[in-house]
């Protein structure tokens, strides 16, 4: 880790593979670096390689968390194989993996024994900057218990209703109506007032911007309900339809959760292709002929950059030196890693499993294999289908 560190500095000038120089060798005999010509230490890069891409991670337990980050200010691999080292022994945390290439992490962790908020505090304290994904967690907690009170107020709504709707098949006097019909009056209006609020925001402001929507309709039919209910209160009939405006909130309510649920669902998913996106490759260039880490905007056609275990290959190329097992599970779906030699075409958002090459970008950024995938993932989260544009403009004159 030292040696890589400061191969990457502007110091560095040996272009000698640190592997071949006497001090390697003076510390294999000693004891204090593992031998690379046993194959238990090509099983463990090969293990941790695996770990890093997120292959190797065990399912998570039942009573597991799983926790996503971004870390800043890595430089060079080694601050990675740190990173992940210190949360693999920090307490509670099940599984680590630490991505250098796209500056991206997961950890698998116990919530009874650690917090985000600790892991977090674990990988600052390493000098690293930590950033976690938008938190909604307080939102989501405030529209479940909106969710919770809105069922529950509706649902008692509906029973007395029914109360009410049998003055169809009997008589009823005022007092007996007022009786019942208060209580709904009153449920009804915290339901529609508190539970349906978000509603009525995003119907006022779609009114404001000319473009009424769901929202819209939604509201209006709520209030139409609610107000008609209260004229025919006043005037003691038993025509009452409080429980037709609750009943409107509580379903959109309802279906808000799912869509939620389902977006959450989506969004983890596309968290893991994202990640194949690296933020920074390894250029090699006449001033630095062992390669330099550099932004991934700075690569280019025709450029050279290098590439070992671990890394997620930033561009479309041929590997011109070195030989590499990479894994391409995650663009082709082909589960068994594939060796290459010189002369051998890879793919951009491939793994290396074990080796190290040097490959030729022949495309790079949305010409390349990985660009293509994840515009077209873009342009669709972005788009809209033609029934969907279709049914919009349906509903505006609907509404």
């Amino acid at each position: 880790m030292v040696h890589a560190m400061l191969m990457a500095s502007d110091d560095y000038k040996d272009t000698q593979d640190f592997k071949k120089t006497k001090l390697f060798k003076k510390c294999v005999a000693a004891g204090v670096i593992p031998n690379p010509d046993d194959g238990t230490v090509v099983f463990a890069e090969k293990e941790s390689a695996e770990r890093i891409s997120g292959n190797n991670v065990p399912l998570p337990d039942k009573n597991l968390l799983s926790l996503r980050f971004t870390v800043k200010d890595m430089w060079c691999p080694a601050c990675a194989w740190v990173v992940e080292d210190a949360l693999q022994k920090s307490h509670g945390v099940k599984n680590a993996a630490c991505n250098f290439s796209s500056d991206r992490g997961k950890a698998l962790y116990d919530p009874v024994k650690t917090t985000p908020e600790k892991i977090v505090q674990s990988i600052e304290g390493l000098g690293y900057t930590v950033s976690l994904p938008e938190k909604k967690d307080k939102k989501d907690t405030r529209e479940f218990i909106r969710l919770v009170v809105v069922f529950f107020l509706t649902m008692n709504t509906m029973m007395l209703s029914w109360a009410i709707y049998s003055g169809f098949f009997m008589k009823l006097s005022r007092l007996n109506i007022y009786a019942i019909a208060w209580p709904v009056f009153v449920m009804s209006s915290i339901v529609l007032f508190y539970g349906g609020l978000p509603i009525h925001k995003r119907a006022l402001s779609s009114i404001k911007s000319g473009s009424p929507g769901m929202e819209t309709l939604i509201s209006a039919g709520s209030f139409c309900a609610y107000i008609y209910s209260i004229f025919q209160l006043f005037l003691g009939s038993f025509h009452l339809y409080f429980d037709t405006a609750a009943m409107l909130i509580l379903l959109v309510l309802f279906g808000k959760m799912l869509e939620r649920s389902a977006k959450k669902s989506i969004q983890a998913s596309l968290d893991d292709f994202f990640s194949l996106v690296p933020a920074k490759v390894n250029l090699v260039s006449d001033p630095f002929p062992q390669g330099r880490y550099v932004s991934i905007n700075q690569l280019a056609a025709g450029n050279i950059f290098q590439a070992e275990q671990g890394e997620i290959l930033a561009a479309d190329g041929i590997v011109i030196e070195g030989n590499a097992v990479i894994d391409q599970s995650s663009v082709t779906g082909e589960p068994k890693p594939i060796s290459f030699k010189p002369g051998g075409a890879v793919k951009s958002g491939t793994c290396i499993v074990s080796g190290k090459i040097k490959i030729k970008a022949d495309h790079v950024g949305k010409d390349s294999i990985l660009g293509k995938m994840t515009t077209i993932m873009e342009n669709s989260l972005a788009g809209k289908t033609k029934q969907a544009a279709r049914f919009e403009r349906w509903l505006r004159f609907f509404v």
